[in-house]
């Protein structure tokens, strides 16, 4: 027996001696997993910035102006990968130096896990994840978790930028290689190519909520077959909306997640139409319940425009450019309104003659192509539209002009609502008779209307020379 317990207790020494060890090799471990956690980035070889606290998190990151770069990484769980997934990020740092600011942040730590609630958990869901911040910094534009190249990482970091820099500039780049703006019609003096956008969580407030126009949302992702089915048709209804206050928002859900979810999209495509005018929120997004063609949407944006969206400035002919941007196209009918003289009416009679089209315009939408404009009439402004269209019988006066056919006609009636209206509802059908036009007439290049009154110029003389030598010797 004493033998057998001798055997036992061998045994039960040399197991805690192999734990004992094992043990020994876990600490020796963790220590070394703890060392490489601080090695990852070294700040004397690295342009990554490393974030230990919130409170510095807070003064560096959500209080600078600068856009961000932020890796969420775990120190204790990725020991492995990390030494690789650091290396390739801090040769992106080296990229962007200078230019966008590259941090990281190890979650594993108290201090880490609370920088990361600050994305709702979003970027501790899978690790490493790199978050890209840059006006909002509290709302990522994007939040990559799988992992990418250098070169790959460098290219979406200037893409969100570039959309940034195209929304302060009042456009964003769409597909096409064209621009276009949320509400840039209105006010630029040259029209849109097209409606249509690619809008993102940078700039949707820009785009969507603040914007005056009538904004429909089509939320896709890039593997649905619908939404390849439906962009070409949305892409045709930006074009035959370009002159239009409206804009048509192509949204990449997949990559808009944090939009996604805050309007309910739950499958693909999901289209929202905003009603017109500023100061919109997610309430006022309605499901859109029509067909799903370029004429349909076309249509329903029309209606939309009709019903919430805000009058149309009416652009005055300052130049050439405009001119012909406002009257090209086929089939075309060019409204031109000759206005009176900032001397005789005024700012405020001015005004009441450009709201007055403006209402006009908004009735017409959707009837023929007419597109209206207007310029000062019975002085120096653009004595080359007086002349080429005859108008010599006082102002205002009205000319509706098609620069394909080098056809005009010119209002005879009064310059009122029913007037005008009855005038160019007889051209769309053919009852109006036109006269032909040789050349398309020059527009001189000017200063558009300050919106004042006109200040009367007064001319100097000399009353001396109202009297001869004879009357000045008798006084």
């Amino acid at each position: 027996k004493d033998t057998v317990h001798e055997s036992e207790h061998d045994h039960i020494l040399a197991l805690l001696q192999r734990t004992m060890a094992i043990l020994r090799l876990l600490l020796l471990l963790l220590v070394a997993t703890s060392r490489s956690a601080r090695a990852f980035y070294d700040s004397s070889k690295d342009d990554v910035e490393t974030i230990t606290s919130f409170k510095e998190f807070e003064s560096k990151v959500l209080q600078d102006e600068f856009f961000w770069l932020i890796q969420f990484y775990d120190a204790s769980a990725h020991a492995t990968a990390m030494p690789q997934q650091a290396s390739l990020y801090g040769a992106v740092s080296k990229v962007l130096k200078g230019m966008i600011h590259v941090g990281a942040v190890d979650v594993s730590t108290a201090e880490g896990s609370k920088i990361a609630a600050t994305y709702h958990q979003t970027a501790m869901s899978k690790l490493p994840t790199i978050v890209i911040l840059l006006q909002d910094k509290k709302n990522p534009v994007e939040t990559i978790t799988q992992a990418v190249q250098p070169e790959e990482l460098i290219q979406k970091v200037f893409g969100r930028v570039s959309q940034v820099i195209s929304s302060r500039m009042g456009t964003t780049a769409n597909d096409d290689g064209n621009r276009a703006g949320g509400a840039e019609s209105s006010s630029s003096p040259r029209k849109r190519r097209t409606a249509f956008a690619t809008v993102t969580g940078a700039n949707f407030d820009e785009m969507v909520l603040n914007n005056p126009q009538v904004v429909l949302v089509a939320f896709t992702a890039p593997w649905c077959g619908h939404c390849k089915h439906l962009e070409p048709e949305f892409k045709q209804a930006g074009k035959d909306l370009a002159s239009e206050e409206a804009l048509l928002a192509w949204v990449n859900a997949e990559e808009e997640q944090a939009l996604s979810s805050m309007y309910g999209v739950n499958g693909f495509p999901t289209i929202k139409l905003f009603r017109g005018g500023k100061g919109k929120s997610a309430s006022d997004a309605k499901d859109f319940m029509y067909e799903r063609s370029a004429e349909a949407i076309t249509a329903a944006v029309l209606e939309e425009v009709g019903r919430t969206g805000v009058p149309k400035e009416i652009p005055e002919l300052t130049s050439q450019a405009i001119f012909q941007d406002e009257c090209q196209g086929s089939n075309r009918i060019c409204v031109l309104a000759a206005l009176p003289h900032i001397l005789d009416s005024g700012a405020d009679g001015r005004n009441k003659y450009r709201d007055l089209l403006s209402t006009i315009s908004k009735n017409f939408k959707g009837v023929g192509a007419f597109s209206f404009s207007w310029f000062e009439g019975g002085g120096e402004a653009q004595p080359g539209l007086e002349k080429a269209f005859d108008l010599t019988f006082g102002f205002p006066a009205l000319v509706a002009f098609s620069m394909d056919r080098k056809a005009y006609a010119v209002l005879h009636g009064s310059f009122s609502e029913k007037q005008i209206s009855a005038f160019l509802h007889a051209i769309t059908t053919g009852r109006q008779g036109t006269v032909k036009i040789e050349d398309v007439p020059k527009v001189k290049t000017i200063e558009p209307w300050d919106g004042k009154d006109g200040a009367p110029i007064e001319e100097e003389f000399d009353l001396s020379e109202l009297f001869d030598d004879d009357d000045k010797e008798e006084l």
